[in-house]
């Protein structure tokens, strides 16, 4: 992937602030987040049907989703103004990173550390991805570039490789 300097493949969405309880439309975002983010075909299906999605205005304002549950079973709940194809992206990664095995998450952080050149150097510089959380690293580096090849293996379900 080509990149020109300090420009992400995917930049970030303002809220909408338009977007309401009672107009939100849930099938438009996966389907923005299919086509954007290359989403392959054979794993749709895996993620509309194992990730629960609770569109909210009992959040906070200033947190606009949260992701938990355990493997395969997995909620977020998102405010609806930020439902957009990126903050979708960002949680399903964190779903996407909590397939991995504890030594598959110890290599992702070698192996991250390794490609600390160019957009990646600078994601971090202005997400502040890496100091000390590599499940936010994880998920904002999915969101906000196309992952580097060598990455790929520690985003299940996400690629093809």
């Amino acid at each position: 992937m080509c990149f020109t300097k300090y420009e992400f493949l995917h930049p970030e969405e303002k809220p909408n602030y338009y977007t309401t309880l009672l107009n939100y439309n849930l099938d438009k975002v996966f389907n923005d987040w299919y086509v954007n983010y290359n989403v392959p075909l054979a794993y749709r299906d895996y993620w509309r049907g194992n990730v629960e999605i609770e569109v909210t205005e009992s959040l906070p304002r200033n947190i606009p989703a949260q992701t938990w549950g355990i493997e395969e079973k997995r909620h977020i709940r998102v405010r609806p103004e930020y439902l957009n194809a990126g903050i979708l992206a960002h949680e399903i990664a964190h779903s996407s990173y909590a397939l991995l095995t504890i030594t598959d998450r110890a290599n992702f952080i070698i192996d991250l550390q390794s490609l600390k050149t160019g957009i990646i150097k600078y994601l971090a510089s202005k997400k502040n991805f890496t100091k000390g959380n590599e499940v936010e690293g994880h998920a904002e580096l999915y969101r906000f570039l196309d992952v580097p090849e060598s990455l790929r293996r520690y985003y299940p379900r996400l690629y093809t490789y």
